[in-house]
C-alpha cells in the first residue's frame, strides 16, 4: 500500500515582514525563470524545424544558446572521463580501466536537438542554462531553480498527453488543447526541498528556516518526515505549504463492499448523504455558502467597479488591499467549512463501520451550462473539486477510501426502482425512460408514488452507479424518505454564550489603564489643591 504525503498549511506571511520580502523576491525570480525555459522550449521546438532563413529572431537567438551549451557540456563530460580514466590506471591498471568503460554510457554524448527530436528534456535544458550563465538560473537557490525547471516541463508532458488524447476521442475536449502559455501574474509559487528548507522542532512547534538567509517561519507541530515546502502568492501574502510523510497508509478500494456511502453535491443542499445498508440519510445545508458568495460577488463588483472606472478595463488596475482581503476570508470561510463537513462526514462513517465513500461528480459541467446570473453566482462558483480533493485527504486519515464517480442520469433514475442508470453520450438512440420523475423543486416521486428528497435519490443513484449490486440485500427502501436529517451552518459553528456581568447596569466598564490614569490624575489633583489653596472671598450684602 502506498502511504500518503500530508500537507499542513502553515501561518500566512505578510509582504511587510523580514520573510515576506524574502518570499516576494524568491517568487518574482521563480516567475521570470519558469517564462525563461517556456521561451526556450517554445523557440527550440518551433525554430528547429525551419530553416535559417525562416526563423525569427528570437529562435535564432534561443538554438546559438543551446547549441552552444550542449557542446560545452559535451566538451566538460568528455575532460571528466579521461579524469577518471587517467586515475583508475594509476590505482588499479587495465581494471580499473574495465569499470571506467563500463560506465561510458555516464559520459555518452548529450545529443543536439533535431527535426524529429525537437523537444528538449529537462537534463539537457538544465546543462545549457549552467554552461551558459543564465541569469534566471543563478539568481536563485540551488535546487529552488531546478523544481521551477521541473514545473515548466511537467505542464510540456501534460500538453502532448493531452494531444495525443485529443486526437485518440476528439469529443472529449472543447477544442484543442494549446501549449503552455507563459505566467501573466507577478509572482509564482516557489519550491523548497528539505535541503534548502529544514525544521527546528522546539517545545513551542516546529520552526522552519531557508538556508542562505536568516529567514524563519512557524510551521506548527510536524509528526512525520518533512519533505518539502511551497511558498504561495496568496490574495496578496504569502502561505506557506509544509509536506510531510507521516507513514499513513492509504486505504485501497474493496471490490466488493457491503456498507457503502453515497454522496451527491449541490446547492441549497451541499451534500446529500445516502447509505446502502439502511441508516438514516443526512442532508448539510448550503444556505451558508450561498450567502457567502452572493456578498462576495456584490463585494468585489463594486470594488472593481471603483478601480476601473474612466479607464480601459484591459489595462486598469485590478488588484488592491481591499480586494485581496475580501478573497482571503471568502477563500477561509470556504476551507473552514468544507473541512468541517468532511471531517463530519469521515466521523459518522467511522461510527456506522462504512468500507468506501463515493462521490458524483461530471468533470467541465461548469462549463457546459448556461445558466442565469443568479444561479452561476450560486453555482459555479461553488468550488466543488476542492472540496473533493479535502474528503479524500480526510478519508484517508480515517482510513476510508473516497471514489469519484459520474453522475450523469443520477438525478432522473428512481433509486428505490433500481432503474438502470447509462451513461451520457456512449449509448446513442433513444433517450432512457424511467420510473419515477421530479415533480417540483427538491421533491422526487418513485414509480409506486412514494416522494423523497430528491437529492437523497441522486445520493443512492451514484451508490449504484458506482456498485450496481449495493441494494441486492435491502427489501425495504422506506428508510430514504422516512428519516432524513438535516445538519445546518450552526450546527458546525454553535454560538457560545456570553458570561454574564456582575454589573448588569454598567455596560462598558474601564480597563487597567484607565483606572490607573484616573487614580495619577486624582492624586494631581489633590497635590494642586495643597499647594494653591483657594482664597476667600466675603461679599458685601446690600444695605
Amino acid at each position: 500500500m502506498k502511504t500518503k504525503d500530508n500537507i499542513l498549511c502553515t501561518c500566512i506571511i505578510r509582504k511587510d515582514t523580514p520573510a515576506g520580502l524574502y518570499f516576494g523576491d524568491i517568487c518574482r525570480k521563480t516567475k521570470a525563470l519558469r517564462n525563461t525555459t517556456n521561451f526556450y522550449i517554445r523557440n527550440t521546438y518551433t525554430g528547429i524545424a525551419k530553416s535559417p532563413e525562416e526563423r525569427t529572431h528570437h529562435e535564432t537567438e534561443v538554438l546559438h544558446y543551446v547549441f552552444t551549451g550542449i557542446q560545452k557540456y559535451n566538451v566538460h563530460k568528455e575532460a571528466l572521463f579521461f579524469r577518471d580514466l587517467k586515475k583508475a590506471r594509476k590505482k588499479c591498471g587495465l581494471a580499473g580501466e574495465a569499470v571506467v568503460n563500463r560506465s561510458l554510457h555516464r559520459t555518452m554524448e548529450t545529443p543536439y536537438p533535431s527535426v524529429k527530436r525537437r523537444m528538449l528534456t529537462y537534463e539537457t535544458l538544465d546543462a545549457v542554462f549552467k554552461f551558459t550563465k543564465n541569469r534566471d538560473y543563478y539568481r536563485l537557490p540551488a535546487q529552488v531553480n531546478q523544481n521551477a525547471m521541473r514545473k515548466t516541463f511537467q505542464s510540456w508532458k501534460g500538453y502532448f498527453a493531452a494531444l495525443k488524447d485529443w486526437k485518440a476521442d476528439p469529443e472529449k475536449y472543447e477544442e484543442v488543447p494549446g501549449i503552455p502559455g507563459y505566467i501573466r501574474e507577478e509572482e509564482a509559487t516557489a519550491w523548497f526541498t528539505n535541503q534548502t528548507a529544514r525544521i527546528l522542532k522546539t517545545q513551542k512547534g516546529c520552526i522552519l528556516s531557508f538556508i542562505g538567509t536568516e529567514v524563519k517561519a512557524e510551521c506548527g507541530h510536524i509528526t512525520g518526515t518533512y519533505v518539502k515546502t511551497e511558498v504561495q502568492p496568496y490574495h496578496g501574502e504569502y502561505r506557506l505549504l509544509v509536506t510531510y510523510d507521516d507513514k499513513a497508509e492509504c486505504p485501497e478500494v474493496p471490490e466488493h463492499p457491503r456498507r457503502i456511502y453515497g454522496i451527491d453535491m449541490g446547492v441549497n443542499n451541499f451534500i446529500a448523504v445516502c447509505s446502502s445498508f439502511g441508516s438514516a440519510p443526512f442532508l448539510i445545508r448550503g444556505g451558508a455558502v450561498k450567502s457567502w458568495n452572493q456578498w462576495y460577488n456584490k463585494k468585489r463588483a463594486a470594488l472593481l467597479g471603483g478601480l476601473t472606472k474612466g479607464k480601459d478595463s484591459r489595462h486598469s488596475e485590478k488588484h488592491s488591499r481591499r480586494l485581496d482581503a475580501l478573497s482571503r476570508k471568502r477563500d477561509e470561510r470556504m476551507r473552514d467549512f468544507f473541512y468541517k463537513c468532511a471531517h463530519y462526514i469521515c466521523r459518522r462513517a467511522v461510527k456506522e463501520q462504512v468500507e468506501v465513500i463515493v462521490c458524483g461528480h461530471n468533470d467541465g459541467i461548469k462549463q457546459c451550462v448556461d445558466f442565469k446570473k443568479k444561479d452561476n453566482q450560486n453555482f459555479v462558483c461553488i468550488p466543488e473539486r476542492r472540496f473533493l480533493s479535502i474528503l479524500a485527504g480526510v478519508g484517508a486519515k480515517y482510513g476510508i477510501p473516497v471514489v469519484i464517480r459520474e453522475e450523469s442520469y443520477t438525478s432522473q433514475a428512481s433509486a428505490p426502482d433500481l432503474d438502470p442508470i447509462p451513461t451520457y453520450g456512449r449509448e446513442k438512440g433513444e433517450e432512457p425512460v424511467f420510473s419515477g420523475k421530479r415533480i417540483k423543486r427538491g421533491r422526487y416521486r418513485t414509480g409506486d408514488g412514494h416522494i423523497l428528497n430528491a437529492d437523497i435519490n441522486g445520493a443512492a443513484n451514484i451508490l449504484r452507479k458506482e456498485y450496481p449490486e449495493a441494494f441486492k440485500d435491502v427489501t425495504d427502501f422506506s428508510y430514504l424518505w422516512k428519516t432524513t436529517e438535516t445538519i445546518g451552518y450552526r450546527d458546525f459553528y454553535k454560538a457560545v454564550p456570553k458570561k454574564k456581568k456582575e454589573d448588569a447596569g454598567k455596560r462598558n466598564r474601564p480597563g487597567r489603564g484607565s483606572r490607573k490614569r484616573h487614580k495619577e490624575r486624582a492624586a494631581r489633583r489633590m497635590e494642586l489643591k495643597e499647594a494653591f489653596p483657594k482664597k476667600k472671598t466675603f461679599v458685601k450684602k446690600a444695605s
